[in-house]
């Protein structure tokens, strides 16, 4: 094993210059390349394919979708996804792998670049499961250079090399799922060389301002290689086609996760000082719009004090905010927690009162779905697909960046909680059900790659009146 191995992290695959590895057999550790020494570790038990790997999870099996022949293989890439470091880096796109793994057998690939690798890249085997939560995920590593597109070529070869690997350990896709422009692009090599239709998931807040230069041109080329793309917002989409980039589009949008997300079970007496939970990254850019919140709740603070701020997440403006809370006079009335796990997030939402998000702008918008399924009313801006979420049942919008607007909101918000039913506004978080969500993404993959006599079933959280943008492609069978 190479040095660079993290704890829990097992290499199987690497390489140490222009030589690539060899396919090898399972029983036989195969050393190639110098200076540093790589090693294939022997698999001298059954090599598991994906489908073999998924089943065997506890409580995993065929799935909604029924007899186990009837699940394809998918392999997804990206270069966001959960870190030992950055645990919630990318987490939406693992809860679309934990979807899709429902119906079909999915293995991810993280790509990232790491400094200081012996070799050009290195293909590690993720055996955390609290990062993994039961999907089988590999890490990427390609090595670091200070050009933009020596990188980029080192990731595609990269991606290459470990298809080959583990097409050696058995694992044979149908077709490829890339998240993200950048990593679709990269993944471009790999699809031909191994005659891999390319799909393509779009999350990029990039597309809201504009793309120019080189990042214009990776866009181009990931758009024009997938055969369709999947934005997770019709906003979104249309951002995209502002850039002169068309191609076969459907808005399939992210995911909640219902077990976890959910409003009490029972009914308890609220105390008299209203929770506001607020959810998101704390950036320099204020792009969460927390400036204009802490100053309108300062505001409210000479008329009405029966209100307490709790604020969730982290970034590099927190001891900004921090400094403002204190400036302003209201430090007793507002919690900084930090990053917390989904499951804290989950109770804390449970407990809540009120959730804002008056952000500036937004791609889609994660944790007013999840508020949502927590059965909390919603104060937010209208910005980008927000007025696509949240209707007048569920809360209430405002122009971005309108401070006096947001006061108003949440004055009239604080008065009128009896009138938000809680257990109605989860119900309308159901059409992002993992079932309904991971049905819609499964259906792409099969017209995709024209397979016919396909039943949809219905999932047993939704109709297929949530399905998002459900067109067949031009020429598939029906």
């Amino acid at each position: 094993m190479c040095q660079d191995s993290a704890p829990n992290v097992k290499t199987i695959g690497a390489n140490c210059g222009p030589r690539q590895i060899p396919s090898h057999r399972p029983c036989r550790p195969v050393r190639i390349g110098t200076p540093c020494q790589i090693l294939l570790e022997p698999m001298c038990t059954k090599t598991l394919s994906v489908r073999e790997y998924s089943q065997s999870l506890p409580g995993k099996g065929p799935g909604p979708r029924g007899r186990p022949h009837d699940r394809l293989s998918v392999v997804f890439v990206t270069s966001w996804y959960p870190t030992r470091e950055h645990p919630i880096a990318g987490v939406f796109i693992r809860e679309h792998a934990k979807a899709v793994q429902l119906y079909d057998d999915v293995l991810v690939i993280h790509t990232s670049q790491r400094a200081g690798l012996h070799g050009w890249w290195q293909l590690d085997e993720e055996r955390d499961d609290t990062l993994a939560e039961g999907v089988l995920t590999y890490r990427l590593w390609y090595r670091k250079t200070p050009f933009r597109a020596t990188s980029f070529l080192l990731r595609a070869w990269g991606l290459v090399g470990a298809m080959r690997v583990l097409r050696g350990r058995g694992v044979r896709p149908n077709l490829l799922h890339a998240h993200i422009y950048d990593s679709a692009a990269a993944t471009v090599l790999a699809s031909l060389a191994f005659r891999l239709p390319l799909v393509l998931t779009e999350q990029a807040s990039a597309f809201l301002s504009r793309l120019r230069g080189a990042s214009l041109l990776v866009a181009r080329l990931a758009f024009r290689a997938a055969r369709v793309s999947m934005p997770v917002s019709r906003h979104l989409e249309m951002a995209i086609r502002r850039h002169g980039i068309g191609g076969e589009f459907r808005v399939i949008p992210n995911v909640v996760d219902l077990d976890l997300f959910h409003p009490p079970k029972r009914a308890t007496d609220r105390p008299p000082v209203r929770q506001v939970l607020f959810v998101g990254l704390l950036d320099l850019a204020h792009k969460k719009g927390i400036p204009s919140l802490l100053r309108v709740l300062a505001e409210r603070e000479r008329h009405r004090r029966d209100w307490h701020l709790d604020v969730v997440g982290d970034g590099p403006a927190r001891q900004y905010y921090e400094r403002m809370v204190a400036d302003l006079g209201i430090g007793g009335r507002v919690s900084f927690h930090g990053l917390r796990a989904k499951p804290v997030v989950a109770q804390l939402m449970r407990e809540a009162d009120v959730f804002v998000l008056p952000s500036l702008y937004e791609t889609f918008g994660c944790v007013l779905i999840e508020a949502m399924a927590s059965g909390l009313p919603i104060v937010s801006s209208s910005t980008g697909p927000i007025p696509d979420l949240v209707d007048s049942e569920t809360g209430i919008l405002v122009p971005p960046g309108d401070a006096a607007a947001l006061a108003s909101a949440i004055e009239q918000m604080l008065s009128s909680l009896h009138k938000y039913d809680r257990q109605a506004i989860a119900q309308k978080a159901r059409r992002f059900s993992p079932e309904v969500v991971g049905a819609t993404i499964d259906t792409v993959y099969r017209e995709v790659l024209g397979l016919s006599g396909h039943e949809h079933r219905v999932n047993p959280r939704g109709t297929d009146a949530h399905l998002a943008g459900r067109g067949r492609l031009p020429g598939a069978q029906p």
